[in-house]
């Protein structure tokens, strides 16, 4: 059922002029690749209003408002839009005010756009809500990223939200493709010198040490090649590093034949997939089996890999 979000007239000047239609959440199941978990970001990554103070607290986000004006509180970064993107959130309480989040958009040169509301939550009422982002693209323009911005009103307001996401559905490009073989973090994992790397049941979190500017992680199960094979990686955060893919190449020996690189120079959070039959010159004739290895390029650079999934199209 749809549920129709007025906008504030006075109390909450600085919000967008667009009112939008957003749905209450039927379908409880988390998004299939996390982007953005605003929980999980360090609080020096937020950036808000001097009245409002922000902090994490077993697994839950509280604002708090201070004075009696409106506060705001938002992340720097912004997210390449994609089309596919998800908001998630679920509002646990909110005392002495209303939750109000809304989508800044951005264009390809960083210039805004407009800002639309998505989610206004009932003062006092608990509820989530799940919400497709390609609903709330402004009129005009063409969005190329956007960012998340967090409104509380009210002196003594205080919201606590146990889930804030954003998320991207994930479709292959090939309808009818079929998973061979998905990497967690939870299996075997062989890191180069120089890559430390923490596996774990939500997934590999990679790190160069020291004066490593590039190093690999190897995924060495092994699945049976074919030619109509495609990868897709889950990337949940990235910082000052670059993420590269590559197949490895095994004939029926077990003998190691070649590497190919599969996606190079990932430099954005989300799914990235690469279809075999885009490299099938790369691949030698030999190729019975291959297994993954995941690049990290970058000084100082990290990155949190949700996953590796290897399947075949029809």
């Amino acid at each position: 059922m749809k549920a129709l979000i007025l906008l504030f007239t006075t109390a909450l000047p600085l919000l967008a002029q667009t009112a939008r239609v957003s749905t209450p959440s039927e379908d409880v199941d988390s998004p299939a690749q996390p982007v953005l978990d605003f929980i999980a970001l360090p609080t020096g990554r937020w950036d808000k209003s001097a009245n409002l103070n922000l902090e994490v607290r077993d697994r839950t986000l509280i604002f708090q408002n201070a004075s009696g004006e409106v506060g705001w509180a938002t992340v720097e970064a912004r997210t390449p839009y994609t089309g596919r993107e998800i908001v998630q959130i679920q509002v646990d309480r909110a005392a002495r005010s209303k939750v109000v989040i809304q989508c800044e958009w951005f264009n390809a040169d960083g210039v805004f756009l407009e800002g639309t509301d998505v989610f206004r939550g009932l003062e006092g009422m608990a509820v989530r809500w799940r919400v497709e982002l390609k609903d709330f693209v402004p009129a005009k323009g063409t969005p190329a990223s956007f960012r998340l911005k967090f409104w509380l009103e009210g002196a003594g307001a205080e919201a606590r939200l146990s889930e804030a996401l954003v998320g991207r559905s994930i479709s292959w490009t090939v309808p009818g493709t079929r998973i061979v073989r998905s990497y967690r973090g939870n299996d075997p994992i062989e890191p180069d010198d120089g890559l430390g790397a923490r596996g774990s049941n939500t997934g590999i979190v990679l790190h160069l040490q020291g004066e490593t500017k590039s190093a690999g992680l190897s995924l060495p199960q092994r699945s049976p090649f074919s030619s109509k094979g495609s990868a897709m990686i889950q990337i949940a955060d990235l910082q000052s590093a670059k993420v590269t893919v590559q197949a490895l190449c095994w004939d029926r020996s077990g003998s190691f034949l070649r590497a190919v690189d599969l996606l190079r120079g990932v430099d954005r959070t989300g799914p990235e997939e690469s279809l075999f039959r885009d490299h099938a010159s790369d691949f030698p004739a030999e190729t019975s089996q291959v297994s993954f290895k995941i690049w990290l390029e970058g000084a100082d650079g990290s990155a949190e890999i949700r996953g590796l999934d290897y399947a075949v199209t029809p």
